[in-house]
Order: structure tokens, then C-alpha cells, then sequence
């Protein structure tokens, strides 16, 4: 599913409005994302200022869910960098993220992955202006 520059400068609106408004979850039920706030020692404040944070150029893609949780609905990805202190050597990291979220009856946002890249994620517009970069 691709979406125009202007409908996820909208879409990310929409998200922050319903972060902002602690209209927001993250499951850390699954292990990637609890694993992650443990490694980097990410508080769910830090988290959320991350969400808060994101923008047109931080988005990937928008696809079905492959999920059966969430069946019919529509994920989005976002990529962003962030720094975080390594619980291992209590170093700062920087480090690539990978965020799927579902934003719900236009007020809630679900965000079902926070965790490091396993892969590079490809952005669908460049700061360069409104240019796909996924073809």
C-alpha cells in the first residue's frame, strides 16, 4: 500500500495527537521488545518521546497485517536512530529502530514492534523533498 507524502505527514499528525494524549500502548508482551528496553535500558518515557519524535521521513511502508491479532488492519513502519546506554558496558549507542504500529479508530495507537533494525529498512521519501526512494 503506498501513501502519498501528504497522507503520512497527516497520518503522523494524527499519531502524535493520540501519544501526546497517552492514547498509546506498546506491547511488551513480545520478546524482541521487552528484550530491547532491557538491553538499552529504554524507559517507557524515552520510548514514547522517540514516538513523539518520528516524522514523514522516519516512515518505511504500509502493509496488511500478517498477523491474526490484527488481521484486516493496515501496520505502518516507521525507522529512526536514536541513542541509548548499553546495559552491557553502560556506553551510549546509537542505535537503527524499527517501529510497527496500528493506529486505531482514528485514536489509539498500538505499537506492536520497538526494537533494533534486524535489516535496513528502505524510507519511502527522501529529505530531499516528496522523492520516492523505494524504486
Amino acid at each position: 500500500m503506498e501513501l502519498k507524502f501528504a497522507e503520512v505527514e497527516k497520518l503522523v499528525a494524527k499519531i502524535k495527537e493520540a501519544i501526546e494524549n497517552d492514547m498509546y500502548a506498546i506491547d511488551f508482551s513480545k520478546d524482541k521488545n521487552a528484550s530491547f528496553v532491557s538491553e538499552y535500558l529504554a524507559s517507557e518515557e524515552r520510548l514514547k518521546n522517540i514516538l513523539l519524535g518520528l516524522d514523514v521521513y522516519d516512515y518505511s511502508e504500509a502493509r496488511e497485517s500478517d498477523s491474526d491479532n490484527f488481521a484486516g488492519h493496515i501496520v505502518y513502519i516507521f525507522g529512526k536512530e536514536a541513542t541509548f546506554i548499553e546495559q552491557s558496558n553502560y556506553q551510549p549507542i546509537e542505535v537503527p529502530l524499527y517501529i510497527k504500529l496500528d493506529y486505531i479508530s482514528n485514536e489509539f495507537v498500538f505499537v506492536i514492534s520497538f526494537h533494533r533494525q534486524e535489516w535496513p529498512l528502505k524510507y519511502a521519501f527522501s529529505k530531499e523533498g516528496e522523492e520516492d526512494v523505494t524504486t
